[in-house]
């Protein structure tokens, strides 16, 4: 943020203040008009910034009564006394004063409003469904991670919102399959994060938060080079956090939840992965396997499936074909043992449960077609030579 910003502060309402004003009234206009003249329906979202939980940002020119961090203290007199319409006014003052400009001001949003109605955009009340749900009006740390990044609630609300302003505008003349629509809950569920994520949003926040605008240039410092993690957890989350892949800290924490057999934090962990790579098979089956070691067999199937339809693979295909023949299923059994020896022929093992299934299901030149592949692949497998003697093919 302290290479971001060229001028440091900015006071409302000066020369530059309101060049910005135009800007970004003539940029939106632009982008509102190229879709609107292509026939895209266009939503614009008002902008919602942290003001109960965030003081003004760091600035010689935001110290005083009248200023940005005195007027921001009144509020929190005027909440803590009761008057819950003066504190939201002044913390909407205080924000708008702060000559920190990475929180929007009030203006902003009015010239979101003001587009909107001039290219035939829907305004969309993000900032007002925010301060509705928010103490005295103002939202805080229940919304959002800092200053203006929301967390996993604030994301929830404004997909929400955006939801219901598409909803109410007729989806723009599309089709909408409303029958599939879920309650917001589980889709605040289905985001399917961990308390790992949540470690890595907390070592992010705590680097961003340890420099300018949020502590002096004088106070800054580097977190990444000062902070020791505890455990591998935090070692984990500590090294995504400074730019190493989530998906390999994921994996190595599920395998060490496996290690530890804590199965139902494992499979949260590729709960994570499958929500992110939903058009890929792995996830799914290392899922499915850590539900079948915690005695989930139903979700470990439906996990195996979804993986099956991605992309057929042998261990999938054997997998379903065990849960099947622990069932008695031998239809489905002998389906799926199929399928995986399409996919690779030479497996002593598929063979020989292929073979033991169709002699259970009474399918007796099958079981024999079947133990011979087997006799030629793999002579030696143990217990075929007594399963070859039961199916008459050797004394």
């Amino acid at each position: 943020m302290e290479a971001l910003a060229g001028k440091r502060e900015i006071p409302l309402d000066s020369e530059l203040y309101r060049r910005g004003v135009r800007q970004f009234e003539r940029n939106l206009t632009r982008l509102a008009g190229i879709f609107r003249d292509e026939n895209v329906p266009v939503f614009i979202g008002s902008l919602a910034s942290n003001l109960r939980d965030q003081r003004p940002l760091v600035a010689r020119a935001n110290r005083g009564p009248s200023r940005a961090e005195g007027v921001y203290l009144d509020a929190r007199r005027a909440r803590a006394m009761g008057d819950l319409a003066l504190a939201q006014m002044l913390y909407i003052r205080a924000r708008d004063l702060d000559v920190v400009r990475f929180r929007a001001p009030t203006e902003f949003n009015l010239v979101i409003d003001r587009v909107a109605k001039a290219t035939g955009a829907r305004y969309v009340g993000v900032a007002e469904t925010a301060a509705r749900q928010a103490p005295a009006g103002a939202p805080g740390d229940e919304f959002f991670l800092e200053h203006v990044h929301p967390n996993r609630t604030g994301h929830a609300t404004i997909g929400r919102v955006f939801f219901e302003s598409m909803r109410d505008a007729g989806f723009g003349g599309r089709r909408a399959q409303l029958d599939r629509l879920r309650s917001p809950a589980e889709y605040f569920a289905a985001m399917e994060l961990t308390a790992f994520d949540e470690r890595i949003v907390r070592h992010t926040v705590r680097t961003l938060t340890s420099r300018w605008p949020f502590v002096a240039t004088t106070r800054r410092s580097d977190y990444r080079t000062t902070y020791r993690p505890t455990d591998l957890f935090d070692s984990l989350a500590f090294e995504v956090s400074r730019g190493a892949p989530w998906e390999a800290g994921k994996l190595r924490l599920a395998a060490e939840y496996e290690r530890q057999r804590e199965f139902e934090l494992a499979a949260a962990e590729y709960r994570g992965l499958v929500r992110d790579a939903p058009l890929f098979e792995e996830p799914l089956r290392l899922l499915a396997h850590v539900l079948l070691a915690a005695g989930k067999e139903n979700e470990a199937e439906g996990a195996l499936e979804r993986a099956l339809r991605l992309q057929p693979t042998t261990r999938a295909a054997n997998t379903l074909a065990g849960i099947a023949l622990r069932r008695r299923d031998l239809t489905r059994g002998i389906a799926m043992l199929k399928l995986s020896l399409s996919l690779e022929p030479s497996q002593p093992e598929a063979l020989h449960q292929l073979s033991l299934a169709y002699g259970l299901a009474g399918d007796m030149p099958n079981a024999r077609a079947t133990a011979l592949r087997l006799r030629q692949l793999a002579p030696g497998f143990p217990g075929l030579a007594q399963w070859l003697q039961a199916l008459g093919l050797e004394r």
